[in-house]
């Protein structure tokens, strides 16, 4: 059995002063006390930084940067360099911890097994008063449905070890909100996830990645499996062509929907 992990917790966040008052009290309210917690501010103007020097007076494990970066992915990737911790997980600004117990049951599977470098559970989707209003769980995890972008892996309730997410390059910044795919996509090949069926964060609904089109998201799977030859057959064109073909597969059924719900009909 391994000794009880130091629980790096990565926060980004950018003119969010709410929502990143929401995510420090959940961490602050964690039963496991062997954690630390970096918020990497892109230097807000809303009072962010003067929330985050009063906090750190207050609690011994937070700590803060406020400096610019190049969008979303770099500032997590800032956090994992200068992190200390065994595990990682990124919990962004408006996100937080299901429950007070999250870090001690991540701890547990931690300390009980040797063969899991990355693991994740179920997300809980809440709305703007942080109310749950939907769950996702997505055992068993299966490879080539994740490869096609059958199947999501939620980054707030997914936790690396840190020495193996960066020996594996950290986020590819390249592919902008699906940059944590990629990196799970990249890593599955040679290390599948443990999976536990646990609610372990809560993802507010309505960031960047929320807006993306049909067309937009199977043009970056298909990039994913290029770059990390995971193709339809090994076959780049025959990928491309699928990847069409899984677009308007997803838009007929969501118009399907729309349909049944009595909405617009495409």
């Amino acid at each position: 059995m391994k000794e009880s992990p130091l629980i790096s917790v990565i926060t980004i966040t950018l003119n969010d002063l709410a929502g990143l008052k929401y995510t420090v009290g959940s961490i602050k309210n964690q039963t496991y006390s062997n954690y630390e917690h970096i918020v990497v501010d892109g230097m807000s103007n809303d009072g962010t930084v003067e929330f985050c020097v009063s906090t750190k007076e207050q609690l011994t494990r937070f700590s803060y940067i406020s400096e610019r970066d190049r969008g979303i992915f770099d500032a997590m990737n800032k956090g994992a360099r200068v992190a200390r911790g065994d595990v990682l997980v990124f919990i962004n600004s408006g996100d937080g911890l299901t429950d007070e117990s999250v870090l001690s049951f991540v701890a547990e599977k931690w300390s009980d097994s040797e063969a899991w470098q990355w693991g994740y559970g179920a997300v809980r989707f809440i709305d703007s008063n942080r109310v749950p209003f939907w769950g996702e769980v997505q055992p068993p995890f299966n490879r080539r449905r994740f490869q096609l972008g059958r199947q999501h892996i939620p980054h707030p309730a997914c936790y690396v070890d840190r020495e193996f997410f960066l020996d594996n390059g950290a986020f590819d910044q390249s592919f902008g909100t699906a940059a944590d795919q990629e990196f799970f996509v990249r890593v599955c090949r040679t290390h599948p996830p443990a999976v536990w069926i646990r609610f372990l964060a809560d993802f507010t609904i309505g960031g960047v990645s929320s807006n993306e089109t049909t067309w937009s998201r199977e043009r970056i799977w298909h990039l994913m499996r290029v770059k990390n030859g995971a193709l339809i057959a090994n076959n780049r064109h025959i990928d491309r062509v699928a990847s069409i073909g899984l677009a308007f597969a997803d838009r007929f059924t969501s118009g399907l929907r729309q349909l049944l719900r009595g909405g617009p009909k495409f």
